[in-house]
């Protein structure tokens, strides 16, 4: 979205730089007034929480709106959308076990988005059509189901992430972890020098695991994960990387079930 912004409607863009720990470095360039900033809350990569609360702050200041795209948080932090101060924050249901297809939209009274689709006076003139009763309810249940939850869960899932962490760190050889604090308990990025995603991914696929070497929206994209490539990681380092994200129906089975068969994956992409 900010490059089409760019590239086809005129739009002056500065991006914030971010460190080899995957979180954002340098918060200057909100010191210049601008039409809006943006920021993840996380990475949907590493798993990396940005300094969200300090970007909005630093942006009001001086007067800019912020946009904070929540989709990674939302279930497994605390949120706040009064005391963070931002002027919207989105989020998508699946991401905390609610219906595929449907988000929200937090957004103060002003300034008030401008729609981009015209006709109806539904969702306060924002997007007009028939609302999706059957998916907002279905939301809604989630995110009380998820918000009640939050800490039993997020115990649960740091429990298993650090364990699975160690046992890679542990058993292989040559291993770098590209997911440092703070960051999601859902998430855990690592490279492995001397081996590809792709062959990473069939050789786990074969053995039951499922695992991505980036993140969903992008794919199938044989290349080296822009993500990493802003962190600064290598191309020979970061083509040869993993992401596992662990969930509330991960098991200490499905981890000790990956440990077992992880180090024989890695030595076999690295013999290729």
């Amino acid at each position: 979205t900010v490059a089409r912004l760019e590239e086809q409607h005129g739009a002056t863009v500065d991006l914030m730089p971010v460190g080899r720990d995957g979180h954002i470095s340098d918060l200057s360039a909100l010191d210049t007034p601008a039409a809006v900033a943006t920021s993840m809350w996380a990475n949907n990569e590493t798993g990396a929480i940005q300094p969200v609360e300090d970007v909005v702050s630093r942006a009001a200041a001086v007067g800019t709106p912020v946009h904070v795209d929540a989709v990674q948080v939302v279930g497994k932090l605390p949120i706040n959308f009064h005391e963070l101060g931002a002027a919207t924050l989105a989020a998508s249901a699946h991401k905390f076990g609610g219906p595929r297809g449907i988000g929200l939209l937090l957004a103060k009274r002003t300034p008030a988005p401008r729609p981009l689709m015209f006709g109806g006076g539904q969702e306060r003139g924002i997007r007009p059509g028939t609302n999706d009763v059957a998916g907002a309810s279905g939301l809604a249940a989630a995110l009380k189901e998820s918000i009640a939850q939050l800490e039993q869960e997020s115990n649960h899932i740091r429990g298993l992430r650090d364990e699975l962490r160690d046992g890679i760190v542990n058993s292989i050889d040559d291993v770098v972890v590209n997911t440092t604090e703070p960051s999601l308990d859902s998430h855990l990025h690592v490279s492995f020098p001397g081996t590809d995603g792709d062959s990473l991914i069939m050789l786990l696929d074969q053995r039951g695991i499922e695992a991505a070497t980036g993140s969903a929206c992008h794919a199938g994209v044989n290349r080296m994960s822009h993500v990493l490539e802003a962190m600064g990681v290598s191309d020979d380092q970061g083509r040869g990387s993993l992401r596992f994200t662990l969930g509330r129906l991960t098991t200490k089975e499905d981890v000790k079930q990956l440990l077992a068969v992880l180090p024989e994956v890695i030595t076999l992409a690295r013999s290729v």
